[in-house]
C-alpha cells in the first residue's frame, strides 16, 4: 500500500460519503498547516482503540518532544488503564522516512477494548 494522503479528521460524524471524504481532506490539510493539539492527537488515538477507525496514529518525535507523553502512555498501560497492545497502533519515530514506512506497512488488528479482571 502506498500512502497518497495523510489526513487526520476528528469530527463527530465519520463516514464514507464523498462530502465527508472531501471535508476530511481539507481539514487534514488545515491541521497540517497549523499543527495538531494534544487533544486532537489523543482523540484520534482513542478512536482507534474504540474501533471508530482502523488507521494507525503517528508522531514524528523531533528532539524527543513526545518522550514525556510516551512515558505517560506506557505508565497507563503498566497500570492497566490502557491495553499495551493498543500502543502498537501509535507509531513514534524521530525519522520521518521510517515513520512513513511503518504507516505504509500497517495492517489493522482488532483488539478488544475491554480488559478482563485484574
Amino acid at each position: 500500500m502506498r500512502i497518497r494522503t495523510v489526513c487526520v479528521y476528528c469530527g463527530s460524524s465519520p463516514g464514507l460519503l464523498p462530502d465527508y471524504i472531501r471535508a476530511a481532506s481539507r481539514f487534514g490539510a488545515m491541521l497540517a498547516e497549523r499543527g495538531l493539539t494534544l487533544e486532537e492527537i489523543l482523540e484520534a488515538f482513542t478512536w482507534t482503540q474504540l474501533g471508530i477507525h482502523q488507521k494507525p496514529c503517528a508522531l514524528l518525535d523531533v528532539a524527543r518532544f513526545y518522550s514525556g507523553l510516551l512515558d505517560l502512555l506506557r505508565k497507563l498501560a503498566e497500570q492497566r488503564f490502557l491495553r499495551a497492545e493498543h500502543l502498537g497502533g501509535l507509531f513514534v519515530d524521530t525519522d520521518g522516512a521510517v515513520l512513513l514506512e511503518r504507516l505504509e506497512s500497517y495492517r489493522h488488528v482488532a483488539i478488544d477494548k475491554w480488559m478482563d479482571g485484574p
